[in-house]
Formats: structure tokens, C-alpha cells, sequence
């Protein structure tokens, strides 16, 4: 069974995204969370799924609004054309 059960999700690109164009190396980016390197690893990888508290902070250390690494930008404009 493949572990990576979350990874499809839009979440895990957007916040690797981010963290790269912020300069932040995996390590960083857990430090800054106050988790292990491997946690933080395994969040973005889709491995695990991040809770509330988790986004939030990650949220914080990228500068970006949590509902960012959810949202599906161009979804509305999908649903007009099927109308």
C-alpha cells in the first residue's frame, strides 16, 4: 500500500512551493514549527495530514493566509463553463 495518501491534495505543491521560493530548506521550516524534521517532511509529502495548528503555523512562516494552500483557483471558472 502506497503511503503517500494526502499527496494528490493541492496543499503539499503549494506549501513546498512556498517554502522554496522563500528560501527555507525542510529542516527550516521544522524548526520553525517546533517538530521534527521528519514531521514536517512527511506534511508536505502528503504523508501526513496537517491539523489545524500545523497549517496555521505554516501559514505564518510563508506569509500566507491558511485557506492559500486549500483553495483551487480557476475552480469557478470551471463550473461556469459546464453551465
Amino acid at each position: 500500500m502506497v503511503q503517500k495518501k494526502y499527496a494528490d491534495y493541492v496543499y503539499t505543491k503549494r506549501i513546498k512551493a512556498e517554502r522554496i521560493l522563500k528560501g527555507l530548506k525542510v529542516g527550516d521550516m521544522a524548526s520553525k514549527m517546533g517538530c521534527s524534521r521528519g514531521t514536517y517532511y512527511n506534511i508536505e509529502h502528503g504523508i501526513k495530514c496537517p491539523t489545524i495548528v500545523d497549517i496555521n503555523k505554516i501559514s505564518e512562516i510563508l506569509g500566507k493566509p491558511p485557506y492559500y494552500f486549500f483553495k483551487i483557483y480557476g475552480f469557478e471558472k470551471e463550473i461556469e463553463k459546464d453551465t
